[in-house]
């Protein structure tokens, strides 16, 4: 590890910490706050919207280095700013985000990979709105998941790290010190919640970043690695549509958050989640490929079996 990483990681750190520290105070003065309400995992009104220390730190971070595609995160996470104080409804940043997706998928590096390679096979447009589709999905399957203490910022913080390695760029790792000082107060029992404006800054960077793939295998590695944040959202939105539940209504009915209901602390949820994409990313630098295929299969399995083995939970909103 070079001098230079080592003085980025430690001024972004503290940059963040004092940042979220003052965030705090303007933050509750202009009342963004998380009332208590049915669907809350927590007991008492707190502070929302942190994240968006992300966006500030980031963007001029990711400026001075010349790194320019992270800066498409900052209309998503805009757009979930002004969600945090308007409440926007879903199906209205829906539609701006499948918007935005689309022209950020059109201009990739992985839509080039996908037509030269499926061209033959399937219309163009087509791919590009299945990777639309899938885009727009992660970013709002990692919204969903920021549901309790810690379990966003803790699983992103190895995929940062393994993303890093993966491209051989030292700009991500350094970026996860961001992600770190902010779980430091978001961390059971949180001081802050970083809202709409960091969960869906954090879920555009990991799709941003996957669209600039050259590679299926690195890219399809970095999605499984990610795939505790993806499976447990997807696995409950097909629940939620065989049980008839509107799915734009909102829920406490992923995984995590059941978990959290039959005792588990949120701290203990988060470590199980982030455990596994450490696993996953280790998996894959030290076994290979098909062992993280086989892992993540499983992992479907398991979140799948639990999913049905708590199905009281789908049916009593029935």
């Amino acid at each position: 590890m070079n001098l230079i990483l080592i003085r980025d990681c430690i001024i972004l750190f503290i940059l963040s910490i004092l940042l979220i520290k003052y965030l705090k105070r303007i933050l509750y003065k202009f009342k963004f706050l998380d009332y208590v309400n049915n669907r809350s995992s927590h007991n008492i009104t707190k502070i929302r919207g942190g994240g968006i220390s992300f966006l500030i730190i980031g963007s001029f971070y990711f400026l001075i280095k010349g790194i320019y595609d992270p800066l498409l995160c900052n209309f998503y996470s805009i757009l979930g700013f002004l969600d945090d104080k308007f409440k926007i409804s879903f199906k209205k940043r829906l539609i701006f985000q499948l918007i935005f997706s689309t022209f950020i998928c059109y201009e990739s590096k992985f839509f080039n990979l996908l037509i030269n390679t499926l061209d033959k096979y399937l219309n163009q447009y087509f791919i590009l709105f299945l990777l639309v589709i899938f885009i727009t999905g992660l970013i709002n399957f990692i919204n969903f998941m920021d549901g309790i203490d810690g379990i966003v910022c803790a699983s992103i913080i190895p995929w940062l790290i393994s993303f890093s390695i993966v491209t051989s760029s030292n700009i991500y790792f350094s970026f996860s010190f961001i992600v770190i000082a902010f779980l430091i107060w978001n961390w059971q029992p949180s001081k802050i919640f970083m809202g709409d404006v960091g969960s869906m800054y954090l879920g555009s960077l990991i799709a941003i970043s996957l669209l600039q793939m050259d590679s299926y295998n690195n890219f399809f590695a970095l999605t499984m690695i990610i795939s505790p944040l993806l499976i447990d959202p997807i696995i409950c939105l097909v629940t939620r549509l065989i049980y008839r539940h509107n799915i734009f209504s909102g829920h406490r009915l992923h995984l995590y958050q059941r978990l959290v209901q039959n005792g588990l602390e949120h701290w203990q949820v988060s470590t199980i989640y982030s455990t596994i994409v450490i696993i996953l990313s280790f998996t894959f630098f030290m076994l290979g490929m098909r062992i993280l295929i086989t892992e993540t299969i499983t992992l479907l399995f398991v979140f799948t079996f639990l999913t049905f083995k708590q199905k009281r939970f789908f049916k009593e909103i029935t």
